[in-house]
Protein backbone atom coordinates (compact mmCIF):
# COMPACT_ATOMS: atom_id res chain seq x y z
CA UNK A 1 0.00 0.00 0.00
CA UNK A 2 1.28 3.70 -1.06
CA UNK A 3 -0.11 6.97 -0.40
CA UNK A 4 -1.33 9.09 -3.04
CA UNK A 5 -0.28 12.34 -3.83
CA UNK A 6 2.43 14.76 -4.85
CA UNK A 7 5.37 12.53 -5.76
CA UNK A 8 7.96 11.30 -3.14
CA UNK A 9 10.01 14.15 -1.86
CA UNK A 10 13.00 14.24 -0.17
CA UNK A 11 13.24 16.35 3.24
CA UNK A 12 16.27 18.76 3.88
CA UNK A 13 19.21 17.21 5.22
CA UNK A 14 20.39 16.75 8.70
CA UNK A 15 22.53 20.23 8.79
CA UNK A 16 19.64 22.43 7.54
CA UNK A 17 16.95 21.15 9.47
CA UNK A 18 19.31 21.38 13.06
CA UNK A 19 20.24 25.21 12.07
CA UNK A 20 16.56 25.73 11.36
CA UNK A 21 15.14 24.22 14.57
CA UNK A 22 18.19 25.85 16.81
CA UNK A 23 17.32 29.41 15.68
CA UNK A 24 13.60 28.68 15.96
CA UNK A 25 14.46 27.67 19.67
CA UNK A 26 16.68 31.09 19.93
CA UNK A 27 14.36 33.28 18.51
CA UNK A 28 11.49 32.32 20.83
CA UNK A 29 13.63 32.99 23.64
CA UNK A 30 14.39 36.15 21.89
CA UNK A 31 10.88 36.95 22.07
CA UNK A 32 10.30 36.32 25.86
CA UNK A 33 13.65 37.94 26.94
CA UNK A 34 12.47 41.45 24.50
CA UNK A 35 8.69 41.53 26.28
CA UNK A 36 10.45 41.32 29.26
CA UNK A 37 12.90 43.65 29.14
CA UNK A 38 10.44 45.97 27.63
CA UNK A 39 7.87 45.62 30.77
CA UNK A 40 10.70 46.37 32.87
CA UNK A 41 12.52 48.88 30.75
CA UNK A 42 15.94 46.96 30.91
CA UNK A 43 15.87 46.37 34.50
CA UNK A 44 17.12 43.12 34.07
CA UNK A 45 20.59 43.01 33.75
CA UNK A 46 21.49 39.32 33.23
CA UNK A 47 18.32 39.06 31.05
CA UNK A 48 19.41 41.52 29.26
CA UNK A 49 23.19 39.89 29.22
CA UNK A 50 21.86 36.58 27.55
CA UNK A 51 19.34 38.27 25.18
CA UNK A 52 22.48 39.82 24.10
CA UNK A 53 24.29 36.47 23.47
CA UNK A 54 21.17 34.99 21.99
CA UNK A 55 21.04 37.96 18.98
CA UNK A 56 24.87 37.42 18.90
CA UNK A 57 24.34 33.12 18.32
CA UNK A 58 21.56 34.18 15.61
CA UNK A 59 23.69 36.15 13.61
CA UNK A 60 25.93 33.46 13.75
CA UNK A 61 23.74 30.45 12.55
CA UNK A 62 21.77 32.73 10.03
CA UNK A 63 25.63 33.48 8.26
CA UNK A 64 26.28 29.43 8.78
CA UNK A 65 23.25 28.76 6.88
CA UNK A 66 23.39 31.10 3.93
CA UNK A 67 27.23 29.85 3.33
CA UNK A 68 25.42 26.02 3.57
CA UNK A 69 22.85 26.65 1.96
CA UNK A 70 25.49 28.53 -1.58
CA UNK A 71 27.64 24.89 -0.50
CA UNK A 72 26.35 21.67 0.18
CA UNK A 73 22.77 21.60 1.54
CA UNK A 74 20.13 19.29 -0.12
CA UNK A 75 16.48 21.59 -0.53
CA UNK A 76 13.17 19.37 -1.65
CA UNK A 77 11.51 20.52 -4.99
CA UNK A 78 8.40 22.69 -4.50
CA UNK A 79 4.87 20.94 -3.76
CA UNK A 80 2.95 20.21 -7.54
CA UNK A 81 -0.13 21.47 -5.96
CA UNK A 82 1.86 25.40 -5.37
CA UNK A 83 1.98 27.80 -8.03
CA UNK A 84 4.36 29.65 -9.39
CA UNK A 85 3.06 32.78 -7.74
CA UNK A 86 3.23 30.52 -4.61
CA UNK A 87 6.61 29.86 -4.67
CA UNK A 88 7.82 33.33 -5.61
CA UNK A 89 6.19 34.32 -2.41
CA UNK A 90 7.80 31.61 -0.22
CA UNK A 91 11.06 32.70 -2.01
CA UNK A 92 11.16 36.62 -1.16
CA UNK A 93 9.67 35.83 2.43
CA UNK A 94 12.60 33.20 2.80
CA UNK A 95 15.15 35.85 2.03
CA UNK A 96 13.45 38.67 4.10
CA UNK A 97 13.57 36.30 6.58
CA UNK A 98 17.44 36.18 6.13
CA UNK A 99 17.79 39.58 5.94
CA UNK A 100 15.72 40.28 9.19
CA UNK A 101 18.35 37.83 11.16
CA UNK A 102 20.87 39.38 10.34
CA UNK A 103 20.37 42.89 10.57
CA UNK A 104 18.58 42.86 14.15
CA UNK A 105 21.11 41.28 15.94
CA UNK A 106 23.48 44.24 13.86
CA UNK A 107 21.37 46.81 15.41
CA UNK A 108 20.68 45.28 18.73
CA UNK A 109 24.97 45.39 19.24
CA UNK A 110 24.80 49.31 17.65
CA UNK A 111 22.80 50.38 21.07
CA UNK A 112 25.24 48.22 23.14
CA UNK A 113 27.99 50.12 21.50
CA UNK A 114 26.28 53.48 21.76
CA UNK A 115 25.92 53.28 25.19
CA UNK A 116 29.47 53.86 26.09
CA UNK A 117 30.04 50.88 28.58
CA UNK A 118 31.53 47.30 28.93
CA UNK A 119 29.07 44.75 28.69
CA UNK A 120 29.20 41.57 28.77
CA UNK A 121 29.27 38.69 25.77
CA UNK A 122 28.85 35.20 26.40
CA UNK A 123 31.77 34.64 28.53
CA UNK A 124 33.39 37.89 27.32
CA UNK A 125 33.69 41.45 28.73
CA UNK A 126 33.26 43.85 26.16
CA UNK A 127 35.16 47.49 26.78
CA UNK A 128 33.43 50.70 25.71
CA UNK A 129 34.45 51.21 22.42
CA UNK A 130 32.43 54.47 21.34
CA UNK A 131 31.47 57.54 23.47
CA UNK A 132 28.17 57.56 24.74
CA UNK A 133 25.30 59.07 22.82
CA UNK A 134 22.22 58.74 24.21
CA UNK A 135 20.49 60.48 20.74
CA UNK A 136 21.31 58.09 18.76
CA UNK A 137 21.29 55.42 20.99
CA UNK A 138 17.32 56.05 20.97
CA UNK A 139 16.99 56.06 17.06
CA UNK A 140 18.72 52.47 17.26
CA UNK A 141 16.49 51.87 20.00
CA UNK A 142 12.89 52.56 17.76
CA UNK A 143 14.85 50.54 14.70
CA UNK A 144 15.47 47.62 16.57
CA UNK A 145 11.74 47.24 18.13
CA UNK A 146 10.35 47.79 14.71
CA UNK A 147 12.89 45.02 13.30
CA UNK A 148 12.04 42.67 15.93
CA UNK A 149 7.91 42.84 15.23
CA UNK A 150 9.18 42.50 12.07
CA UNK A 151 10.67 39.77 12.39
CA UNK A 152 8.30 38.20 14.86
CA UNK A 153 5.67 38.97 12.58
CA UNK A 154 7.28 36.72 10.00
CA UNK A 155 7.70 33.95 11.83
CA UNK A 156 4.96 33.96 13.21
CA UNK A 157 3.17 33.96 9.67
CA UNK A 158 5.67 31.27 8.59
CA UNK A 159 5.03 29.05 11.13
CA UNK A 160 1.54 29.66 10.48
CA UNK A 161 1.96 28.56 6.89
CA UNK A 162 3.73 25.11 7.86
CA UNK A 163 1.04 24.44 9.91
CA UNK A 164 -1.45 25.19 7.42
CA UNK A 165 0.07 23.03 4.98
CA UNK A 166 0.26 20.21 7.31
CA UNK A 167 -3.58 20.06 8.93
CA UNK A 168 -5.65 22.11 6.72
CA UNK A 169 -3.96 21.27 2.70
CA UNK A 170 -2.80 18.37 4.35
CA UNK A 171 0.57 17.83 2.27
CA UNK A 172 4.41 17.45 3.52
CA UNK A 173 5.25 20.79 3.03
CA UNK A 174 6.05 20.56 7.44
CA UNK A 175 7.37 17.23 7.11
CA UNK A 176 9.96 18.51 5.06
CA UNK A 177 12.38 20.46 7.94
CA UNK A 178 10.15 18.12 10.89
CA UNK A 179 10.42 14.44 9.07
CA UNK A 180 9.08 13.19 13.05
CA UNK A 181 5.70 15.13 11.78
CA UNK A 182 4.77 12.10 9.71
CA UNK A 183 3.66 9.71 12.05
CA UNK A 184 1.04 12.40 13.15
CA UNK A 185 -0.88 13.05 9.89
CA UNK A 186 -4.77 11.91 9.96
CA UNK A 187 -5.40 9.57 8.45
CA UNK A 188 -8.08 11.26 6.34
CA UNK A 189 -5.40 12.68 3.82
CA UNK A 190 -4.09 9.26 3.19
CA UNK A 191 -5.47 8.12 -0.11
CA UNK A 192 -4.20 4.30 -0.43
CA UNK A 193 -4.52 2.23 -3.19
CA UNK A 194 -2.98 -0.94 -4.25
CA UNK A 195 0.40 -1.73 -6.49
CA UNK A 196 -1.74 -2.70 -9.16
CA UNK A 197 -3.95 0.73 -8.71
CA UNK A 198 -1.30 3.49 -9.66
CA UNK A 199 -3.65 5.91 -7.96
CA UNK A 200 -4.99 9.42 -9.10
CA UNK A 201 -4.24 10.36 -12.95
CA UNK A 202 -2.10 13.56 -13.28
CA UNK A 203 -4.76 15.68 -14.89
CA UNK A 204 -7.15 14.78 -11.78
CA UNK A 205 -7.01 17.91 -9.13
CA UNK A 206 -7.31 17.58 -5.57
CA UNK A 207 -10.86 18.68 -5.67
CA UNK A 208 -11.61 15.20 -7.34
CA UNK A 209 -9.71 12.88 -4.22
CA UNK A 210 -12.42 13.31 -1.76
CA UNK A 211 -15.15 12.30 -4.38
CA UNK A 212 -13.45 8.84 -4.74
CA UNK A 213 -12.96 8.41 -1.52
CA UNK A 214 -16.64 8.86 -0.42
CA UNK A 215 -17.90 6.60 -3.82
CA UNK A 216 -15.02 4.22 -2.32
CA UNK A 217 -16.63 4.34 0.81
CA UNK A 218 -20.30 4.42 -0.87
CA UNK A 219 -19.48 0.99 -2.88
CA UNK A 220 -17.87 -0.79 0.63
CA UNK A 221 -21.29 0.59 2.67
CA UNK A 222 -23.27 -1.34 -0.35
CA UNK A 223 -21.43 -4.70 0.23
CA UNK A 224 -21.98 -5.03 3.45
CA UNK A 225 -25.92 -4.42 3.08
CA UNK A 226 -25.56 -6.92 0.37
CA UNK A 227 -23.68 -9.78 2.31
CA UNK A 228 -26.46 -9.09 5.76
CA UNK A 229 -29.63 -9.27 3.48
CA UNK A 230 -28.58 -12.83 2.35
CA UNK A 231 -27.34 -13.82 5.51
CA UNK A 232 -30.15 -12.80 7.50
CA UNK A 233 -33.11 -13.76 4.41
CA UNK A 234 -35.39 -16.39 5.59
CA UNK A 235 -35.50 -19.57 4.46
CA UNK A 236 -38.02 -21.25 2.90
CA UNK A 237 -40.19 -23.42 4.92
CA UNK A 238 -41.00 -27.15 3.85
CA UNK A 239 -44.74 -28.04 3.50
Amino acid sequence: MRIRGDHERTPFDFLTIAFHWLTAGLISFQAMSGLLLQCFEGKLPQILDFHRSAGTAVWCIALMRLVWRATFAKFPQFPDSMSNIQRWLVSRSEQLLYALLLIQPVTGLVMTLLLGEPFQLFVWTVPALVSRNLHLWATALTVHRVGAYCLFAMVGAHAARALAHHYLLRDDVLEMMAPWMKRFRRPAENYLSSPADPGLDPGEGKGTQPARVRALHSAQSASVRSVRSVVVRPHPQNN
